[in-house]
């Protein structure tokens, strides 16, 4: 994607506002006015992002002074990862829901005004780099900013800009393809199943990798602070496992929510579509797949099974209104 789509794109979505202003209670006051604390927060995420995939971070500067904040500004520097050595890889902008400019090295807001007891919030979102299979360890995308106040005219002799940074914030990436997990932040609808996928584990399945998953979905929220969906995907031993295989958790929370033991999913209109493959070969002597179970609840009805005997696989295809743990049998 070229720079001057990637803002134009930015300008069309985020429309005229540059960032958004929450008024919050006030706090104690402190002495001086440039003395915010400011936020970085890789929410929504997902906390562990596959290769290749988007991940969505907010970012906040909180005003609780009685004076206002002039020429404020949001510095995104471009976040990078390490691969086997190599130079820096860096990510790719997919949105920001401020207006701005986005450079060799950073993106930057357009300036804005932060009034006594109101807060900025950014929400920006990156993808992170196309790397393949990763070195063993921990490979991680680590990502910072830092707002600038200048409360002077810019000319000689006048104050600022004053630099309030956040700490860092890394992200764990997946191995491409990784066999029972994947996450990402999809920013666009999936409207056809056949050509187009929303998230995926590896596809190839077999003795090392019994069941594959595929999520397309239908719809995203497109508001300027939650414009797509987290999505997170873990194959496995699961909380049911009433059938012959193994669980594939799939879990796309709410707006603004993360995955986790106390969220709420997110309802498709019209149905998302969830596609399964399974290794035959890993099936208990005598059995084939012949129901579907979502969240220890049959659901049979909603999906289409598929035997491909001279691939040896079962392939099932479910519409859902929710996510959740599927299992078959």
């Amino acid at each position: 994607m070229s720079r001057k789509h990637v803002l134009g794109s930015i300008v069309a979505l985020a429309a005229t506002l540059a960032i958004a202003l929450l008024t919050v209670a006030a706090t104690v006051a402190t002495a001086g006015n440039r003395n915010p604390e400011p936020t970085l927060v890789g929410l929504p995420g997902p906390g562990e992002v596959t290769y290749g995939q988007n991940v969505a971070y907010t970012a906040t500067l909180p005003n609780a002074q009685s004076s206002t904040f002039t020429h404020a500004q949001f510095h995104n520097p471009i976040p990078t990862t390490f691969v086997d050595g190599q130079p820096p890889l860096q990510a790719t902008l997919m949105y920001a829901s401020c207006s701005g400019t986005l450079t060799a090295t950073e993106f930057v807001c357009d300036e804005t005004t932060i009034s006594a007891n109101e807060t900025a919030r950014v929400t920006i979102i990156w993808k992170t780099p196309t790397a393949g299979e990763s070195s063993p360890g921990c490979q991680c995308m680590t990502n910072s900013s830092y707002w600038t106040i200048k409360e002077g005219t810019g000319k000689p002799g006048s104050s600022g800009p004053d630099t309030f940074p956040s700490p860092p914030v890394s992200t764990s990436l997946l191995v491409v393809p990784d066999p029972v997990k994947a996450g990402g932040y999809a920013l666009g609808a999936c409207t056809n199943p056949a050509t187009q996928t929303s998230l995926e584990t590896n596809q190839t399945v077999g003795a090392a990798n019994p069941l594959a998953t595929k999520v397309c979905a239908s719809t995203v929220p497109n508001q300027l602070f939650d414009p797509g969906l987290v999505i997170e995907i873990d194959e496995g031993i699961g909380p049911h496992n009433l059938g012959v295989t193994q669980t594939s958790t799939i879990c796309i929370p709410a707006p603004g929510q993360t995955c986790g033991s106390n969220y709420t999913p997110w309802t498709f209109s019209p149905p998302a579509t969830l596609s399964f493959t399974i290794d035959n070969q890993s099936l208990p002597s005598g059995e084939k797949i012949d129901r579907v179970l979502h969240n220890g609840v049959d659901v049979t009805s909603s999906c289409t099974i598929t035997v491909v005997n001279r691939l040896k696989i079962t392939q099932v295809t479910c519409l859902a209104a929710e996510q959740g743990g599927w299992d078959f049998g």
